[in-house]
């Protein structure tokens, strides 16, 4: 059954709407007995790893369909790119009793004391948070992950640093 161009639109909108209402969803941050945790949102985490592989699957579909057979560079390019998402990840951020940790899946730790806190910025025209540590340590609050504003106002109590 092939799929037309009203069907490949749909799944184009359907993943443009889902990608920007996910900025909008507040989610929720937890304590854990290491500390507060702010993961990546619920929302985002599907469209990463379901609705981005699904959508590239209609180009898979339709180079399926012209040609009878998935190519080899084809399949390279999409491991490759997914390989790229999958390393991309915000890591999860975590506010432990000693210091900010942001853990990622494929890279190593960030960890920034709170003695070590030099600023708390607001990047990405107020939509996201950086912390600056002394260390040369970047740990960034993206608008993917969860509770910005109890992020905001857990940070700024335990370094006793206003964002600017």
């Amino acid at each position: 059954m092939p799929l037309s161009q009203n069907t490949l639109t749909a799944v184009v909108v359907l993943f443009l709407v889902a990608l920007f209402a996910s900025r909008m969803v507040k989610g929720k941050s937890r304590q854990t007995a290491e500390g507060l945790v702010f993961p990546t949102k619920l929302a985002f985490t599907v469209l990463r790893f379901v609705a981005l592989p699904a959508y590239y699957g209609v180009f898979f579909y339709f180079n399926w369909q012209r040609s009878g057979r998935i190519s080899a560079p084809f399949t390279a390019i999409f491991v490759v790119l997914m390989l790229f998402l999958v390393s991309q990840l915000p890591g999860t951020i975590v506010l432990t009793t000693n210091g900010i940790e942001q853990r990622f899946w494929f890279l190593r730790k960030k960890t920034i004391q709170y003695p070590e806190v030099m600023a708390i910025q607001r990047t990405q025209a107020g939509r996201a948070l950086t912390v600056l540590g002394d260390n040369r340590v970047r740990i960034t609050h993206t608008p993917n992950h969860s509770d910005q504003a109890g992020f905001l106002k857990s940070l700024e109590e335990r370094t006793g640093k206003r964002a600017a």
